[in-house]
């Protein structure tokens, strides 16, 4: 199975938004007294978008075979 760049990039971009309005609506709600902010999904889901988001970002930065400066030599 090879990794389309633009797959890989929608899924990038797609877990920022997810990560970003979830942290929106979760910090908004928690001045609110809405009970599902203290749930096993809305302590567990940010986990799971923000492994996606950093592994994305892994990817892209392989694909585009990208390395910190201080390994260039």
């Amino acid at each position: 199975m090879s990794l389309d760049y633009a797959t890989v990039k929608l899924v990038h971009q797609s877990a920022v938004v997810l990560s970003v309005s979830g942290f929106v609506v979760r910090g908004a709600a928690s001045f609110t007294p809405a009970t599902w902010v203290n749930g096993r999904a809305a302590k567990t889901l940010p986990h799971v978008v923000d492994t996606v988001l950093l592994l994305s970002a892994l990817t892209l930065a392989w694909m585009l075979r990208l390395t910190p400066p201080m390994l260039r030599g």
